[in-house]
Parts: structure tokens; C-alpha cells; sequence
């Protein structure tokens, strides 16, 4: 133990020696701006100021309290957030500053000099709309210049929940986006996120073995720094803005995929200047609230009696059972057992791990930023668990003055487990099991008198364990051909393989010697589903300025091949539950092999022009050619167009007088 205990300090100690040497470099010192004092390592461990502690409130300009205010103090790693009522506490030194920051209000930067409270008042931010830039689809826009309904968000705003899903993260912070947490899996939260309402309605077509089978999907489309991904498992910290296109106007240019939405999320990228290091971190423990609470012994049998006489039968108990049962529930649980709270007995509280790393830096021609992330979730029920690992690498390029170039990779490696079945697990939780004993002192499990012990089905009955591979290199090159006219040719390719393990054991449940029930055959499904999709897109991009007339021209065209496949096998009567491999299954009758290919590509047309005149009188049109392979003869193709007009009223002269009460004001509509 001594030995290991000297390893990990010789390690962190080696570590720490040669990350100072690595920042405080005579080489960093002359080539990084901003740069200029070397410090020693042993500077590093002179005493230090004895810290103290303030506290205070953050308000408003009209002294309402301000939430979750950022409070930290400069230079450090030292920070906290204002609570429901604008108050924080921190610990600081004498003379150190204390920076205080939230969106949308100017940040405030204020030295320490002793004192024990500290209020602070935060003023609006006044940034110009013509300042604010939005994401819309193949570009970007002054928000003043917008005639479509779009909303952005910065990643910023997203980190500072301690979620595992960007989902999550965005749950009440755009208007007109809805997002429904439906389950709590760790990892992989079964959410739905609908902008604007429900636009595909579920269509029941018929019954199957799981409920009823439904056609339609409400997700929008996610488009991450210009290609289409799949939305879950996105780092939060990797996130610069992230923009909502909400009408038909600004949906239009992405055409037939594009009914439900489009999401768009842009990564960070290094700016030109010093190395920044950056670590965001947190440890969370999850629990389930608002557990039903079960009705007492007495009173259920004396209900279960009132439903025995409302449908003509004598009661099920008599006053005498009733009170034997009430004083054996006390006296003997094991031979008189309580309705169970299965809430409780299922239920734990379980913690969450999250660790992101991110090192950015450059210069005018070449710039960089890696991004590392490690993620472990565990659930709230037995064998529940999610491990995540990834790595980030965006990169920029100049060329030439006129020619950029631009190059992202992303791995994730992600490892889920859950129990098998685990619907099943909740339903006789909630439905049938209320009367059993979970487990038995002996450590035998309840015999499942209405259905079979969820305890034992979490515990023993299996596990389905899901392995995934995901990787995307994306490459983007710039050319500004003369002023005001810009080429832009992109290609990526994204893989996607998963590899999953549906095993269920073997087991019984006992009373006594008596054998409730059981499984008596193990078995395996074994499955496996591999995806590669390559996206190409080119844009023509036009500016000009004539006078008080600005005119903006887009022509692109994409084009999308996606090629998958499948592979099922199912064996059953393994040896022992601890051999789980396929090959080693029964070679009869049960065994079942399946699989499938696929292949499909897109083709799409798209141009987009907007008009200004004095930036107070705003035109745009849309338009998308797709063709679908999905499709054949005269129904491949199908052409989606779009219109919308704006009028910036508060730029009118009737306006001047209105001004300070309402700077802006901008009537808009669209087709």
C-alpha cells in the first residue's frame, strides 16, 4: 500500500513539474503573446495569502436577485454561482479580483479589499443588434437582418448544469423548443425534442407483441458545424452556439428533411493567441423523486373487501384475518408481507462522474484545439451503468490570404449496460409484485406470487450490455475568389458500429424448498450494425453593397451516400450463465440467424437570396431541389421554396420618440 500511495505522488509530482516546464517555457515566452514571466516551480509552493471569506447577493438593476451568476476569482480555479436568491459565498485572497458574469448582463470585475459582504449590482448588456450574429442554414446572419424564426444559444449557457446529455442541458432555455425526458437511462436519455409542436403525428398501424407500432418522427434535424449527426452524446463542453431554425422560411433550404426543425450546433474553435487550458468537471448523485406512496395493510384489505361486495361476492377477509394480518405484518413481515414499496427497495441513489478537458491555442496561420471528455453514469436501478470516452480535434488552416482550410475529428467510444428486459422490470414493479418479500434473509429472492420478482430480474435475471464506435472526419476549404465572392467545398465521413449482448440467465425463486418459478433456459442474442455515410457540399456565396441596397446570393449543392448493415444470431441452453459467447449455444432447432443491408443517398439542389435596402426594408427567398433514392420514377424529386419580408419600424423617423422606451421593433412575416 506505502508503495503504491510513493508511486502515485513520485507520478503526480513528475506531472506537475513537467506541465510548469511546458507552460513557462523560454520557447512559449517568445512565440506567444501575452507571455512574459517565467515562474519556477518552486515558486509555485511559497506561502500563499491566508484566504477569507465573502459573501453577498447579485442584483439587478431594479434589486431583483439574479440566478446562477457566475462568481469566480480571476486568475484561478476558485469560483461559485448565485443560488435561487442571488446569494454566493466564496473564499478569497486580499487584493485578488473577483469577476462576476451571466448572459446578458455586463461582467463585473471587482477587487478585494477585506471586506466581509460584498453586493453587487449587474446592468443589461447593451450590445447592438447589429452586432449579433446567428447561424442560419449554410451561413450566418446579423440578427437585426432576420425575417425567419431562429433562436441561439451559447455553449456557455449549457455547461453549467451538471447533466450527461446536451438534451438535458437544453431543456427550458429556447423559446419554442420542447424537450421530453422520457426515461432515465444513464447515457443515453430517451428524449424527444419537438420545436414548434407536435408536426408528424403518430399513426397507429396495428398491434405487436411490445404495444402498438408507430409511424412518424417529431425530431428536428441536427446539422453539427455543417454535416448532419446524430444529436445524442454531443459534449456540452465542446459546444460554441447552438441555433434553432423554427419556421418554414428558415427550414425551407434544407428542404424534405427539414419538417420537424433543424438544429444547428457549431464546436469550438482555437483563437489566435496563448496556450488556453481549460478543465470542466463535476460529480452528481441522481435519484428518483415523487415515489408513489403505498396505502396502509388495513386500509387495502378492507378495500380489496369493498371491491369483493360492489361486484355481489362475500368479502375476502374477515375482521379476524384483517387484524391477524395487521399484527403479523409487525410481528412476522417474512410470513405476513407488507404491500411492498418497491420504489424504495429497487431504487438507489447513484453517482455521476464527468471530466472535460480542452488545451487551444495558435497563431495567424495555424490553430488548434483537442478536447478530451470521460463520462461514468450509473443508474438508479441494479445494473445500470454508461461509460463514455472521447476525443476532439478541430484544426484551421490559412493557406493563403485567400484560401482556408479547416479539418474536425471526433471519437466517441461509449460502453451502456442494463438489465434485460428492463420494461418488463418496472411493470411488475408497479403492478404485480406488491405482495411478495424481495429477498429473503438466506439471500433467496421472493416467489413471485402475481408475476415474477423484479428485485431477482434486476439483480440475476440478465443483462443487456451495448458496445459503440463513433467517428467522424470532416475537411472544408475556403476560397475567396475576388472580393465579396467566396467557394466552399466540404466532405465528410462518419462510422458507426455497434456491437450488442442480450443475455438472460438461468434462475429460480424459492419458498422454503419449494420452487416458485424459474428459467430454465438461458440464451443470447448476439447483434451487430454497422453505418458509413459520406456527405459533399459546395456553396457559391455572393456579397455586395450598392449604396443603400445590400444583396446576398447562396448556391449550393449536396449530396449524401449512407450504406449500412446488420447481423442477429440467437442461441439458447448455455453450459452455465458465465459462458456468453454465441458459438457456444445449443447447435439444434432454437438457434435463429438474421440480418440486412442498406443503401441510400440524397441529392439536393439549394439557393437562397437576401435584399436590404437602408437595413430597414429585408427580403429573403428560399429554395430546395431534393431527390431521394428512396423514391423512383417521377416521385424522386420534389422542390421546396420559401419567402419572407421584414420591416424595422424602430428605424423609422415617427419612431425617434419611441426610441428609449423600445429600441427595436421589426414586423415580419413569411411563406
Amino acid at each position: 500500500m506505502i508503495t503504491k500511495l510513493k508511486f502515485r505522488f513520485i507520478c503526480f509530482i513528475t506531472c506537475f513539474i513537467l506541465l510548469n516546464c511546458v507552460l513557462h517555457s523560454d520557447v512559449l515566452s517568445k512565440s506567444l503573446p501575452g507571455v512574459k514571466k517565467k515562474v519556477s516551480v518552486a515558486e509555485a509552493f511559497l506561502p500563499q495569502n491566508s484566504l477569507a471569506r465573502v459573501t453577498g447577493m447579485v442584483t439587478d438593476e431594479q434589486g431583483n436577485p439574479l440566478t446562477g451568476v457566475t462568481v469566480e476569482v480571476k486568475g484561478t480555479s476558485i469560483g461559485t454561482a448565485t443560488n435561487s436568491k442571488g446569494n454566493y459565498s466564496i473564499e478569497v485572497e486580499n487584493g485578488q479580483v473577483i469577476v462576476f458574469s451571466i448572459i446578458g448582463y455586463e461582467t463585473r470585475e471587482i477587487k478585494y479589499n477585506g471586506q466581509a459582504h460584498l453586493d453587487v449590482q449587474l446592468s443589461i448588456a447593451s450590445t447592438s443588434l447589429n452586432e449579433v450574429v446567428v447561424n442560419v442554414g449554410y451561413g450566418t446572419q446579423r440578427k437585426v437582418s432576420l425575417t425567419s424564426a431562429v433562436s441561439q444559444i451559447s455553449g456557455e449557457e449549457l455547461v453549467r448544469r451538471p447533466v450527461s446529455s446536451i438534451q438535458q442541458a437544453l431543456q427550458g432555455k429556447l423559446p419554442g423548443l420542447t424537450v421530453l425526458d422520457k426515461g432515465g437511462n444513464p447515457g443515453s436519455p430517451n428524449t424527444n425534442i419537438i420545436i414548434r409542436g407536435v408536426n408528424t403525428p403518430y399513426t397507429p398501424i396495428g398491434s405487436a407483441s411490445n404495444g402498438i407500432e408507430k409511424v412518424g418522427d417529431n425530431g428536428p434535424l441536427v446539422i453539427v458545424d455543417g454535416i448532419e449527426q446524430p444529436f445524442q452524446n454531443i459534449n456540452p463542453n465542446d459546444i460554441e452556439t447552438i441555433s434553432v431554425l423554427k419556421d418554414a422560411s428558415s427550414t425551407a433550404i434544407y428542404g424534405s428533411r427539414a419538417a420537424n426543425g433543424v438544429i444547428l450546433i457549431t464546436t469550438k474553435r482555437a483563437k489566435t493567441g496563448k496556450v488556453s487550458v481549460n478543465y470542466e468537471g463535476f460529480y452528481a448523485e441522481q435519484k428518483s423523486v415523487s415515489k408513489p406512496v403505498p396505502m396502509g395493510i388495513e386500509d387495502y384489505l378492507r378495500l380489496e373487501n369493498t371491491a369483493y361486495v360492489n361486484v355481489g361476492s362475500a368479502p375476502k377477509y374477515s375482521e379476524d384475518k384483517i387484524q391477524e394480518y395487521v399484527k403479523g405484518s409487525v410481528t412476522d413481515p417474512l410470513k405476513y408481507p407488507l404491500p411492498y414499496n418497491w420504489y424504495n427497495v429497487m431504487l438507489h441513489t447513484a453517482p455521476q462522474v464527468n471530466h472535460s478537458l480542452s488545451v487551444a491555442g495558435g497563431n495567424e496561420n495555424f490553430k488548434a484545439r483537442m478536447s478530451v471528455r470521460y463520462q461514468d453514469q450509473e443508474g438508479i436501478i441494479a445494473n445500470t451503468d454508461s461509460k463514455l470516452s472521447e476525443i476532439r480535434v478541430n484544426t484551421d488552416y490559412k493557406v493563403s490570404p485567400k484560401i482556408n482550410i479547416t479539418t474536425d475529428i471526433d471519437y466517441r467510444y461509449e460502453n451502456d449496460l442494463e438489465p434485460d428486459n428492463i420494461n418488463e422490470i418496472f411493470r411488475q414493479m408497479m403492478q404485480n409484485a406488491i405482495w411478495d418479500v424481495p429477498k429473503y434473509p438466506n439471500g433467496d429472492y421472493g416467489g413471485g406470487t402475481q408475476g415474477n420478482n423484479p428485485l431477482l430480474l434486476a439483480e440475476k435475471g440478465g443483462t443487456n450490455k451495448e458496445a459503440s464506435d463513433y467517428i467522424i472526419g470532416n475537411i472544408k476549404g475556403t476560397w475567396e475568389i475576388v472580393k465579396g465572392l467566396t467557394f466552399t467545398t466540404q466532405f465528410a465521413g462518419r462510422s458507426t458500429s455497434l456491437f450488442g449482448k442480450d443475455y438472460v440467465n438461468t434462475w429460480q425463486t424459492r419458498d422454503s424448498t419449494i420452487v416458485k418459478k424459474s428459467n430454465l433456459h438461458n440464451h443470447l442474442t448476439e447483434t451487430r450494425n454497422n453505418t458509413r455515410e459520406f456527405t459533399l457540399n459546395n456553396l457559391l456565396n455572393y456579397n455586395v453593397i450598392l449604396g443603400n441596397h445590400s444583396l446576398k446570393f447562396l448556391a449550393g449543392y449536396s449530396q449524401i451516400y449512407d450504406k449500412s448493415s446488420s447481423l442477429t444470431a440467437y442461441r439458447q441452453d448455455f453450459y452455465n450463465n458465465d459462458v456468453q459467447s454465441i458459438g457456444q449455444g445449443a447447435n439444434d432447432a432454437t438457434k435463429s440467424n438474421g440480418g440486412g443491408d442498406a443503401e441510400w443517398g440524397l441529392r439536393s439542389y439549394f439557393g437562397r437570396f437576401n435584399y436590404a435596402y437602408n437595413n430597414k426594408y429585408l427580403f429573403e427567398a428560399n429554395a430546395r431541389y431534393d431527390g431521394s433514392s428512396r423514391f423512383t420514377g417521377n416521385n424522386k424529386y420534389s422542390f421546396f421554396p420559401s419567402f419572407s419580408g421584414g420591416w424595422r419600424l424602430s428605424q423609422e423617423k415617427f419612431w425617434t420618440r419611441l426610441r428609449n422606451s423600445v429600441n427595436e421593433l421589426k414586423l415580419r412575416g413569411s411563406w
